[in-house]
């Protein structure tokens, strides 16, 4: 039996996890998994060393407020790796965390593969001679990302994103007439608690405006999985948005415009081929480090640095106001030259991510690395496809 140490910390990366779970497990019915997980590796039976919940923080003030709790997780993860038999881990996101992790499993001898690649292109960027003496393959979302290691010598594969194959909705267009006579407006204020607190006055203010402004508008606001819905309720009193437990792929598919808080949300927007605008805002502890970052880089949301352009909107820390978005969204409305334009860019990040397969791709990567018999090539097995290069 082969055992595997997982990494996802984020509700994202529970489920990106959670897939590529099942494809090993074709492989490997009884592989053992430990880590740190959610519910949904936890429903493909994983020993949480430490849960999801625990580690996924947000900002200085949200880490120095769970020190305790995130410094006692670390040492029951460390204790693992130093008593179990691990064959291999396969670490997901959270560079801070998983660099660390990644120090330990190679010490202890364990191969190491990273999905979703640090943003070391952006900042920071002595991080990549951590990851060249620490992880043992990256398995990166964008095309751009492997070339960036290809130039330092890391071993690195284009596998393709998750949400090219989780994606089958598409937004449906209407007129301008229709849309400015009663505008159909998605709000999504972030899947963590702390980003929602964040952005409650901004929101608050954004779509008191947009109402004044569009009377007959609708909200409509996803609860993301890890939010409560009494918490949102909060966050919305008095206002006309309704709450639904809908996916947020089919909330942006039935709206003109979402006002989209940065992170995979945008490029799940983006997929499903609806217009948006892009927030973002962390606490004034936090800021001086969101400053620092902000001065090497050019774009935030995904969509445009997939494509390197200023294709949405984007709003940031003191630039995100009421007043910005609501001009933001009211221009998405108004202007068929402005959403087809977004579109047509939406068309080129579909392109540029290829043809899905993603869970499958890092299965194999992951089973090499536990050096099982290989997983036949594509064509052997239908129903996946490889990832465009």
């Amino acid at each position: 039996m082969k055992t595997l140490f997982l990494v996802a910390g984020e509700a994202s990366a529970d489920q990106h996890a959670a897939s590529i779970v099942r494809e090993l497990k074709e492989r490997f019915p009884d592989i053992r998994l430990l880590g740190i997980g959610g519910p949904a590796l936890r429903a493909e039976g994983m020993e949480c060393i430490v849960d999801s919940n625990q580690v996924d923080v947000v900002g200085i003030t949200e880490v120095f407020s769970r020190f305790s709790e995130l410094r006692s997780g670390y040492v029951r993860l460390k204790k693992c790796i130093r008593e179990e038999s691990i064959d291999a881990a396969l670490l997901i996101d959270l560079p801070d965390l998983n660099l660390m992790i990644a120090r330990h499993l190679k010490a202890a001898g364990i191969p190491v593969a990273y999905f979703v690649s640090p943003q070391v292109w952006v900042w920071r960027r002595y991080r990549i001679h951590k990851i060249k003496n620490r992880v043992d393959r990256m398995l990166v979302l964008f095309p751009f990302e492997q070339e960036f290691y290809q130039k330092y010598r890391v071993p690195c594969d284009f596998v393709g994103h998750p949400l090219v194959d989780a994606i089958h909705l598409h937004a449906v267009e209407r007129t301008v007439e229709e849309r400015l006579k009663a505008p159909r407006i998605a709000i999504v204020p972030g899947s963590r608690r702390s980003e929602t607190a964040h952005h409650t006055h901004l929101l608050r203010d954004a779509i008191s405006r947009l109402q004044r402004r569009y009377p007959k508008a609708s909200f409509l606001c996803p609860i993301a999985k890890n939010l409560s819905e009494t918490l949102l309720k909060e966050v919305f009193a008095g206002l006309p948005v309704v709450l639904t437990r809908q996916s947020l792929e089919s909330v942006v598919a039935s709206v003109d415009v979402s006002v989209t808080a940065s992170g995979t949300a945008t490029l799940e927007t983006a997929l499903v081929g609806t217009p948006q605008v892009m927030f973002y805002k962390v606490n004034r502890t936090t800021a001086w480090l969101f400053q620092l970052v902000t001065r090497y880089r050019t774009y935030f949301s995904l969509p445009n640095i997939v494509l390197q352009t200023a294709l949405i909107p984007e709003y940031l820390q003191q630039h995100a106001t009421g007043e910005a978005l609501e001009h933001a969204v009211s221009a998405l409305l108004e202007s068929d030259a402005r959403r087809r334009e977004m579109c047509l860019g939406y068309d080129q990040i579909r392109t540029r991510l290829g043809r899905g397969g993603a869970a499958y791709q890092v299965a194999r990567a992951v089973q090499k690395l536990l050096q099982p018999p290989s997983i036949p090539e594509r064509g052997a097995r239908d129903g996946i496809a490889h990832p465009a290069t």
